[in-house]
């Protein structure tokens, strides 16, 4: 991303920090729109999120997805797949549905696939990314068939590897009072995991480093799984399908 752009972006998000109406908030997303990018539209559909407008998010949700829902884009393998990513978890952690078909499972992938190549590409210094992969796998994962998500493990061991380098890499930003706040929920998943099995041993058995061990492995394995799938649009969902998933959405 040029400079430019790179500074719109950072005018773009402290706009929203100060942003008190929804009037302004399309004002705002208006004036921005030729930068073409899928954090314009992320980043105000979370801001309705935090305000409670849970109805006039979604349009904004559904902009992001659209730019990562065919292969080859622009994506992919930048710091952009974030907001792809993030949307998904957004809305379907915010949001329950009564939608049972193929295509939430392929944008449950899709939004996982996302989040990890930011994670890949940026480390814990990629904290959001991280808390939002690690809500996917504890909110959704259990709600997808195990024959099309085939995880074998745990969800919670996956979420604990996130939710620790999430704090991290927020630690290492100056966020401490967010970063202890992670690291308590990492140190208070690991202790109701107690004594179910963990590849062959007591998860209580494991320092809570080895569990985050183990579970950014899963993560690896699960993601090459995924990934040429994905990249050969076997994943594919079009803007039919999309629309027919933000139709079943409604506020949990």
């Amino acid at each position: 991303m040029i400079e430019s752009a790179k500074k719109r972006i950072a005018d773009y998000t402290m706009q929203l920090y100060s942003c008190n109406s929804y009037a302004a908030l399309v004002n705002i997303v208006k004036e921005n729109e030729d930068l073409d990018n899928p954090y314009l539209y992320q980043a105000a559909g979370q801001w309705c999120l935090l305000k409670n407008y849970y109805e006039t998010a979604l349009p904004y949700f559904k902009k992001a997805i659209l730019y990562g829902c065919n292969f080859p884009n622009k994506i992919w393998n930048t710091q952009m797949a974030d907001s792809v990513g993030s949307s998904i978890s957004w809305i379907l952690t915010s949001y329950k549905t009564n939608y049972v078909e193929k295509p939430i499972t392929n944008l449950f992938i899709m939004g996982y696939c996302y989040l990890t190549n930011c994670i890949n590409l940026l480390g814990d210094s990629a904290f959001e990314s991280l808390s939002n992969r690690a809500s996917l796998m504890i909110d959704v994962s259990g709600t997808i068939k195990p024959e099309n998500i085939p995880m074998f493990h745990l969800p919670q061991v996956y979420a604990i590897s996130d939710i620790y380098k999430s704090a991290l890499g927020l630690n290492k930003h100056g966020f401490t009072t967010e970063a202890q706040e992670k690291f308590a929920y990492a140190v208070n998943l690991h202790e109701w995991l107690e004594d179910i099995s963990v590849a062959g041993k007591d998860a209580d058995d494991y320092t809570i480093n080895e569990i985050v061990e183990i579970g950014d492995s899963r993560h690896q394995h699960l993601f090459k799984l995924f990934q040429n799938k994905l990249l050969n649009n076997e994943y594919l969902i079009n803007e039919l399908e999309l629309n027919q998933i933000f139709d079943s959405l409604s506020e949990k």
